[in-house]
């Protein structure tokens, strides 16, 4: 463990539960922006049913192709850590399970993304894509990885659920 981060964890007041759901990214954004140089990072924000913010993960495009880096909220003292968020990973889309027929699955956060902005981009969006007509009538959850916590899957209750890759 870093040294500086040593020093945080043990003089702060840490949550005996361990990282904890934020209301937004601002403080993120700046933390990357102030100490990583990074101006424009691609968030992909997974949160809870009430829209709480569970786990970012930041998408950094390389010349040898992308990098995923997690990062966690662990309280006013700590604040973000990048590091995995306690119990496993959650679904990304998990906040809008509500009131939809079909669930599907993606191979990450980016894809479900791209899918479900696609569905809201109105009529003449959806339907230039082959299986648009069926896409839309879902919700879009991106899988993050082999770390994945399967809570959130109860909460959708028993509707049907396709994996796409």
């Amino acid at each position: 463990m870093r040294y500086g981060v040593r020093r945080s964890l043990s003089s702060a007041k840490i949550n005996s539960l361990g990282s904890i759901a934020a209301n937004d990214t601002y403080g993120l954004r700046k933390l990357i922006r102030e100490t990583k140089g990074r101006d424009t990072a691609l968030l992909f924000e997974s949160r809870n049913a009430i829209g709480e913010i569970l786990f970012v993960q930041e998408r950094i495009i390389t010349e040898d192709g992308k990098v995923d880096l997690p990062w966690s909220y662990w309280g006013d003292d700590i604040g973000w850590l990048n590091m995995e968020p306690d119990g496993g990973l959650p679904l990304f889309g998990l906040d809008r399970l509500k009131d939809v027929f079909w669930v599907f699955l993606h191979e990450g956060a980016a894809t479900a993304a791209a899918v479900q902005r696609l569905i809201d981009g109105g009529e003449w969006k959806w339907k230039q894509h082959p299986w648009g007509s069926d896409l839309r009538f879902g919700v879009h959850l991106g899988w993050p990885g082999v770390h994945t916590g399967w809570t959130g899957r109860r909460s959708s209750g028993s509707r049907p659920m396709s994996v796409l890759p």
